[in-house]
């Protein structure tokens, strides 16, 4: 068997039986190590295999686009070929994927949100508000609304139920909102909540 048809089978097995994020990693060792002439047209014979994972990401945050999922996991590859290589892409006949505006693991993460759960979850939440709370949060969403920062501090029974519903809120408008709080057991109290260091 020519190297050629063996990186196909190759790639032909790990489709039906590994993840996408192997199936990335199994493609850039074998464009690095196996000298295959055609790169390329693995490269579109499996390409739709190779940035499913990237799919349905974006597809969560209804920004479906398949030429940006392809340069994502052309932008993966790359990355696995440079580690064990010090090559890129071009070098093996391939395409340069574009590494202008990447998006961040943590941006898509916190774009990910189901919507109409969060929106279930609001409706439900906010008429349980007590009016010292209903005016803070009311502040706080007006604030965020006309794009101002500000500092608030809450410290009182219901403290944490409030900061949820504000996390749900401005989720559900498909705004970032980070949760972060200086220990891991605070955020485990929060919606999506992450310790700072983690986060910063």
């Amino acid at each position: 068997m020519t190297t050629t048809a063996t990186g196909d089978a190759t790639m032909e097995e790990a489709v039906l039986c590994r993840s996408p994020s192997h199936i990335k990693e199994l493609f850039a060792i074998l464009i690095c190590t196996c000298g295959l002439s055609n790169s390329l047209q693995l490269w579109d014979k499996y390409k739709s295999a190779l940035s499913e994972d990237i799919l349905h990401r974006f597809e969560r945050m209804y920004q479906v686009n398949n030429d940006l999922c392809f340069n994502e996991a052309l932008r993966h590859i790359e990355d696995k070929i440079i580690t064990i290589s010090g090559k890129k892409l071009y070098d093996f006949g391939m395409p340069t994927p574009e590494r202008r505006g990447e998006l961040s693991t943590d941006l898509i993460k916190e774009l990910s949100y189901d919507i109409a759960l969060l929106d279930a979850q609001v409706s439900e939440t906010e008429p349980r508000l007590l009016p010292e709370q209903k005016n803070i949060y009311n502040k706080i969403l007006q604030r965020v609304e006309l794009d101002k920062g500000g500092l608030f501090f809450l410290d009182a029974p219901g403290g944490t139920f409030l900061l949820n519903l504000l996390l749900e809120k401005i989720r559900k408008d498909r705004k970032v909102a980070l949760a972060v709080a200086s220990s891991g057991i605070a955020a485990t109290l929060l919606s999506g909540g992450r310790t700072a260091h983690s986060v910063f």
